[in-house]
């Protein structure tokens, strides 16, 4: 059956003016890269040691690293309040803020209400004690397995009306402090299990779901409310206890906006169903967060052997953002010296790469507005997590600009993103500047390009584009109907 076509109701002038192939290197961009712990629960080199001591030193050099991109702090309740009313931030806290500041690197968080390594019997400042319900729990039948020290019996807080009053404290004193500091790329939302994960071993808090559900959505909304600025990742992963919160918030949490947490990749911890949960709760424009724990280095025997250039591949088709290199200083210095070459080719591929692979320039023949087209791609593994906006200036002018949906641009696929100028520019013989910004939530950054290319500023945030001084060689007619 012949088809036929509708005349033509628009005719566009255009031309091809610019092709970019890909960068190889590490290029650090806000909402992706490697995390380094300067504090955790954790701190040791390998299993059996005893705790180290984080020093301003260690932080520093750890800071220093090449794929160092997020210093990641997980610190216990306890040690950021001594009183009420008012944050006491220990020396490693404000250490780890001075070198990020000092490198140009960011900062992200997480605050434990329990922590089975801890030093002390309970995770939760002194001063709340006998206000606050406190259950005993014993985490684990050997000590040496998981690196114990302190009491053996631990306690963890009942999720009553007054812990959880207590805790919204502490989150709007962290918010007034740190949530309009643009280092601070994202905010885990905790409060609830062993380590802020949101979940116990063998405890069941909760007689039914209904409380689990109430506990869960406060805990999330406190977040929210608290940091109205920055990005909030919430543990996202199957939760196999009866009435565990997490089975009925993290739908919640992804409704709402938040990015997703998956701590321990690897072993049991980490089936088909999680995987397949991940991506069904994950919505558009939203960040992915995986830890892969001490044991890519000295711990391997705690999974069965995989060749740690498979494991972190696995991290990789996950379509992660961050990457969690162990949990302390230690860990990620030793994994730059004797890893050094699986380091960059991670960072070489993880979160996403903006390239735009075509440019043309084209003048619409009814309005005679000019225009530029990108094919714009992602020669990353993970969706942008946020909304990009692709900008055009003339020296320090801004032109014209154009809006992308939220994640876009997906890795593998092209868009075609269209910059309309105002009919007062004429861009003949003119070097523009192309620019790309990125928000994230409350927050925006400029977003480094990852192309190889003489034009590119040596900060890699402007990409020179020389306008065609010949307005009749290389043009073609194309016509749409």
């Amino acid at each position: 059956m012949q088809r036929s076509y509708t005349p033509a109701r628009t005719r566009l002038l255009e031309r091809d003016i610019a092709f970019y192939q890909p960068s190889l290197d590490h290029i650090p961009n806000p909402g992706g890269g490697i995390c380094c712990y300067a504090t955790s629960d954790h701190l040791y080199r390998k299993l059996g040691d005893k705790p180290g001591k984080i020093t301003r030193g260690l932080i520093r050099q750890m800071a220093a690293l090449e794929f160092c991109d997020v210093i990641y702090l997980r610190p216990e309740w306890r040690e950021l309040q001594r009183r009420p009313g008012r944050l006491d931030l220990p020396p490693a806290w404000n250490w780890a803020v001075e070198a990020a500041a000092a490198r140009g690197k960011r900062i992200a968080f997480r605050v434990m209400p329990s922590n089975p390594q801890s030093r002390h019997a309970a995770s939760v400042p002194e001063f709340l004690a006998g206000k606050i319900k406190m259950i005993p729990y014993q985490c684990v039948t050997e000590k040496k397995a998981d690196n114990l020290v302190g009491p053996y019996t631990k306690y963890y807080p009942a999720y009553t009306g007054d812990y959880l009053d207590a805790w919204r404290e502490l989150l709007f004193l962290l918010a007034d402090n740190f949530d309009h500091n643009p280092m601070l790329e994202f905010a885990d939302i905790s409060g609830y299990g062993y380590w802020g994960e949101w979940h116990h071993r063998k405890e069941n808090p909760f007689r039914d779901n209904q409380s689990a559900s109430r506990v869960g959505q406060r805990l999330i909304d406190d977040h929210l409310r608290a940091f109205k600025q920055t990005p909030a990742a919430m543990m996202v992963y199957v939760d196999r206890s009866p009435h565990g919160p997490l089975n009925f918030s993290a739908d919640y949490a992804m409704r709402n906006g938040c990015w997703v947490r998956r701590d321990a990749m690897g072993g049991w911890l980490f089936t088909s169903r999680d995987c397949e949960f991940h991506d069904r709760v994950r919505k558009p424009g939203t960040g992915f967060i995986i830890e892969t724990g001490p044991f890519l280095f000295h711990d391997r025997e705690i999974f069965e052997p995989v060749p740690l250039d498979k494991h972190l591949q696995s991290v990789l088709d996950c379509s992660v953002n961050y990457l969690g290199l162990g949990f302390n200083p230690w860990h990620a210095i030793e994994g730059h010296e004797k890893h050094y070459n699986l380091m960059r080719s991670v960072a070489e591929r993880l979160g996403y790469r903006l390239r735009p692979a075509m440019v043309w320039l084209g003048v619409e023949r009814g309005t005679q507005n000019e225009y530029l087209k990108l094919g714009l791609v992602n020669d990353g593994t993970a969706q942008v997590p946020g909304m990009l906006t692709i900008q055009v200036r003339h020296g320090a002018r801004k032109i014209a600009s154009a809006a992308l949906d939220p994640g876009a641009p997906f890795p593998g696929r092209m868009i075609y993103p269209k910059i309309v100028f105002p009919k007062s520019f004429s861009i003949k013989q003119k070097e523009l500047i192309l620019a790309a910004e990125l928000k994230m939530r409350g927050k925006t950054y400029p977003v480094r390009w990852a192309v190889k290319s003489k034009r590119l500023s040596p900060d890699r945030f402007s990409l020179r584009l020389a306008m065609p001084n010949n307005y009749t060689i290389g043009w073609r007619w194309l016509s749409f109907s």
